[in-house]
């Protein structure tokens, strides 16, 4: 359909010539109507437009119908090049006119306001109950192991935040522990303590809103702050308080060695993972077997013997791999097994299994450093030599 612009008959007849068809083809050819109009064939269109405008009937707004303007010959056969636009409404693709795509985007913008809105209000009401009814331990009331992690989590706070800011993960001058999963244990304990609770000033995509209505968030990308009950201290006094209860040495055998095994068990998985990575099994995830592997050679052996162990039985993994006799998911799982292979023959053979030493470039995480060098602090080179066995007989 033409919609005339002029009422200049010489004028509407350039147009009528370039729209005109048969069932199968164009009427005139684009090069004979230019060179009988004296124009480039580049500034045909706009010619034609100047007086009259084109409009395909078959081709509709979805919602207020107005049919789609066609500005050329070769955007004619085309959905996307008539002037109007793609929306997506559910499961259905749908065409819009100009006017029909800016109430539809400003409908779209008003639904996220909106959501970010209703999201952002559940979780300060989370926050605020989570601070007002979370049953926080007082510093008397905290463990020699929950001051040893809290100790753990402060010193490796970023040092231009405060005491009542601590995190994101990614902001941290250095790990708590060698491994997330490791770290994940050590917030999600002192969250359940109250020691530590999420802050208002964390990034709203932290959280999210499950489909029960309930909210719940990212344990390494919130910012953290201290409980209620802890508002009182400086980040100085609260530290200095912290280094006298670890100071005094646990009296309790089984805080030792529970702290000797989130240690240890830390340092293991931070290597494990590390030669994961670096021999691409890929989406390697350390389960309960490798655990109990773990914990299995570390019974006999100090942690960096039992990176030594570690790095000779990925190296194997990794061999089966690459000779295509074992695919990488088999390969991997073989691991456990290995580790605990290796354990067993070493001491039947009698083998000498030589310490590894951390790469220079790795920080030692503030756990591992609180560990040795202050809970440990009486007995010399612990780190080299201690294994579950000695732990236990402290």
């Amino acid at each position: 359909m033409l919609c005339y612009l002029s009422s200049d008959e010489a004028e509407l007849s350039l147009p009528v010539r370039y729209w005109t068809r048969d069932v199968k083809s164009w009427q005139e050819s684009v090069d004979l109507i230019a060179e009988s109009a004296k124009v480039s064939k580049t500034s045909l269109t706009k010619t034609i437009r100047a007086s009259a405008k084109a409009y395909d009937l078959d081709c509709r707004c979805s919602w207020c119908g107005i049919p789609a303007e066609v500005t050329s010959r070769s955007g004619y056969s085309s959905t996307y090049s008539n002037g109007f636009s793609c929306h997506r409404n559910g499961r259905e693709l749908i065409q819009l006119c100009g006017g029909c795509e800016a109430l539809a985007q400003k409908r779209i913008n008003q639904e996220q306001l909106e959501r970010a809105h209703n999201k952002a209000k559940k979780v300060q009401d989370y926050l605020c109950e989570v601070s007002l009814s979370k049953k926080t331990k007082q510093a008397t009331e905290l463990t020699y192991s929950d001051a040893v992690l809290l100790h753990s989590v402060l010193v490796a706070a970023d040092d231009r935040l405060d005491l009542a800011l601590i995190g994101p993960l990614n902001t941290q001058v250095s790990r708590v522990a060698s491994s997330p999963i490791a770290e994940k244990q050590i917030f999600d304990h002192l969250f359940e303590l109250g020691v530590l609770i999420p802050s208002i000033t964390s990034n709203a995509n932290a959280f999210r809103i499950a489909s029960s209505g309930e909210v719940e968030f990212d344990w390494s990308q919130v910012v953290w702050t201290v409980g209620p009950s802890f508002d009182h201290y400086s980040y100085q006094n609260l530290c200095q308080y912290l280094e006298q209860i670890i100071q005094q040495q646990p009296t309790d055998q089984g805080e030792l060695l529970k702290l000797w095994q989130l240690t240890a068990l830390a340092e293991c998985q931070g290597v494990l993972m590390e030669r994961a990575e670096f021999y691409r099994f890929n989406n390697y995830i350390v389960g309960e077997k490798t655990l109990h592997a773990l914990l299995y050679a570390l019974e006999i052996y100090s942690i960096p013997q039992v990176w030594s162990i570690i790095h000779s039985v990925t190296k194997n993994a990794a061999s089966l791999k690459q000779s295509r006799e074992y695919s990488g998911y088999h390969a991997q799982n073989t691991i456990p097994r290995s580790l605990i292979g290796f354990v067993d023959m070493s001491v039947k053979q009698g083998w000498t299994v030589n310490p590894r030493s951390r790469q220079s470039w790795y920080v030692e995480p503030t756990l591992t450093t609180a560990f040795f060098n202050r809970v440990l602090a009486n007995y010399h080179d612990g780190f080299r030599r201690f294994n579950t066995k000695a732990i236990d007989s402290l």
